[in-house]
């Protein structure tokens, strides 16, 4: 084992001057060099270690930046949620609107299916009444006129009585 020796520190007291020698071999020099290279990778990590952690704080730092800045842009949320519900209080109004709208038109085409079948059903009965006029008429002049009783004077107070009736001009009885 070779030794070395090495001046570690030189100190003056007074007159004398002190000189402290250390004595130092292999074993020594070995476990200085491993703890210097110990150091070394210790420092590298907690290097490694404190980037992360600064690097996760900063992320960190910038998710809250974005947080408030959501916050400070969600500020204006009460008003426009006050907005929206008046909109859709209108909304709701214009559509209770139209559906009595759709129910008074539904009403009116009810009514008016209704007033029209009433309309059809006059007109029908009328014609009825029309026919059964103009066949009692022709009946009536088919027999007289079969007894060869019939005269000018029975057709014309028999168009009479039809032209009253229903509102047609009444033949003159000059013709």
């Amino acid at each position: 084992m070779a030794s070395m020796i090495v001046v570690s520190s030189l100190r003056a007291s007074g007159t004398h001057h002190l000189y402290n020698l250390n004595v130092v071999n292999e074993e020594t020099v070995f476990a200085a060099g491993f703890f210097i290279l110990i150091s070394f990778i210790y420092k590298g990590h907690i290097k490694r270690v404190r980037d992360i952690l600064y690097t996760s704080r900063a992320e960190h730092t910038q998710v809250v930046k974005d947080c408030i800045q959501s916050v400070e842009q969600m500020k204006d949320v009460v008003s426009v949620t006050e907005g929206l519900f008046a909109l859709s209080k209108e909304t709701v109004q214009l559509e209770s609107e139209a559906f009595v709208q759709r129910q008074k038109v539904a009403l009116a085409a009810e009514v008016k299916a209704v007033l029209d079948s009433w309309v059809r059903f006059k007109q029908q009965a009328k014609e009825s009444e029309q026919a059964e006029l103009v066949k009692s008429v022709v009946d009536s002049v088919l027999r007289r006129r079969r007894e060869r009783t019939s005269s000018p004077p029975l057709l014309l107070r028999s168009s009479v009585r039809v032209s009253f009736r229903w509102g047609f001009p009444s033949p003159s009885l000059n013709a």
